[in-house]
């Protein structure tokens, strides 16, 4: 339930995290794509987040070999963020890639 709130609320850190993690191996937030997005996301709309986190998403799938499709990716990146976010958590997680969180220090089981 943690990482649902840690999606939902905080979904710009949770985007850096799981950025920082899959390209540097550090489960930390990166502060230039968190500010960068959120601020490019609340001054062109919500078209930068969407985009953002639609690459993001169609990288860890083509990484780690994850089915689906870039229609479904897009449906579910720009129509519910927050469930794209919390999917990539639990998937990187259950790959040992845990990116961190800021409501909670555990991985999500």
């Amino acid at each position: 339930m943690d990482s649902c709130l840690e999606s939902y609320i905080c979904s710009y850190c949770q985007l850096s995290r799981q950025f920082n993690m899959l390209y540097n191996n550090e489960p930390a937030v990166h502060f230039p794509i968190c500010l960068l997005v959120s601020f490019l996301d609340s001054t062109v709309t919500n078209v930068v987040g969407c985009l953002f986190l639609l690459t993001l998403r169609q990288n860890i799938r083509k990484r780690f070999g994850i089915r689906g499709s870039t229609l479904q990716d897009v449906c579910v990146s720009c129509w519910c963020a927050p469930c794209a976010l919390q999917q990539q958590l639990l998937e990187l997680t259950s790959l040992g890639m845990f990116p961190g969180a800021c409501f909670y220090a555990v991985a999500p089981l």
